[in-house]
């Protein structure tokens, strides 16, 4: 915990002074407004009007901005701590690994995303979490790593619905990168991934149903692509694959390390390049259809 905290830190200074400047983002601004409106009416069932849920509760008892910064700012500090123990285990000089760690939290985006994107930063934690343990069950054949995958992905569903999204290439990818490959081991692997973020969904699903008469109407949140894509200008955003590419070509500019190591992926294992070319191709494909997928 004590790494954490650490890591933590300049994150907790950013969303301090950002708190003493009275900046507030969006999506701070709205769990925080939702969790009011909870404490003040007292019923706590309303939380089938709120996605996504997993924020809203973490901030139910104390809904202040700075309580909102101080979580999000704990989530960034164990995406670092989970980020470092796999650095550690390879086979650079520990200035590399740690310059890589550096380059990737004390970056504007990443600093932005830890102090004021409580929603974001989790589903990044959990995307973390469950990459790190699908590499556990896929190389080294754990078994229980396999279904820590599958139940992380499934509790990022209630942070982020892009969890959806990335479960179901986790599950398609399974067999490609499996150790033993065992008849029906593939199946199997696909299903233990994809099973609780399906779960999930439904159950949400269901959720929404009850109290909002639409099964998909956290879709249309206001935290959600859909919401922003209906309120917004079309000239605003990007619709359409030539307007897509483009964002997302741009974007990659900012980050030349996934470039270069799509490069070695070719080059060594080019098998593997597809499954490498996921979450590109992922947000490259919802923003082509109006939909948005944040910048950092």
């Amino acid at each position: 915990m004590g790494a954490i905290i650490v890591l933590a830190l300049p994150f907790l200074v950013v969303g301090y002074e950002a708190s003493r400047d009275l900046f507030l983002s969006n999506q701070h601004a709205h769990l925080i407004e939702k969790a009011l409106l909870v404490r003040d009416r007292g019923r706590v069932e309303l939380i089938g009007f709120v996605y996504p849920p997993l924020p809203f509760f973490l901030l139910l008892p104390w809904p202040r901005p700075l309580a909102a910064s101080i979580l999000t700012a704990l989530a960034g500090g164990a995406t670092g701590w989970v980020l470092w123990q796999t650095l550690k285990d390879l086979p650079f000089p520990r200035a590399v690994q740690v310059l890589l760690l550096f380059t990737a939290m004390i970056v504007p985006s990443s600093l932005y995303l830890a102090s004021q994107g409580l929603s974001d930063m989790l589903a990044l934690l959990l995307f973390l979490i469950a990459w790190v343990q699908f590499l556990a069950f896929t190389r080294a054949g754990e078994t229980r790593a396999g279904f820590m995958a599958g139940l992380t992905l499934g509790a990022a569903f209630f942070v982020s619905h892009y969890a959806a999204l990335y479960a179901l290439p986790y599950a398609l990818f399974a067999p490609l990168f499996l150790k033993e490959r065992r008849e029906w081991a593939g199946l199997a692997a696909a299903f233990v991934l994809f099973f609780p973020t399906l779960l999930a969904l439904g159950a949400w699903m269901y959720v929404s149903w009850v109290f909002t008469a639409d099964p998909l109407r956290f879709l249309h949140d206001p935290t959600s692509s859909l919401f922003a894509y209906l309120r917004a200008g079309a000239e605003e955003l990007p619709v359409g694959w030539p307007l897509a590419l483009r964002a997302s070509a741009r974007e990659l500019l900012a980050v030349p390390l996934y470039v270069a190591t799509g490069v070695v992926v070719a080059v060594r294992w080019p098998l593997r390049l597809p499954a490498f070319l996921v979450p590109l191709l992922l947000i490259t494909t919802v923003r082509a259809y109006g939909m948005v997928y944040p910048t950092y």
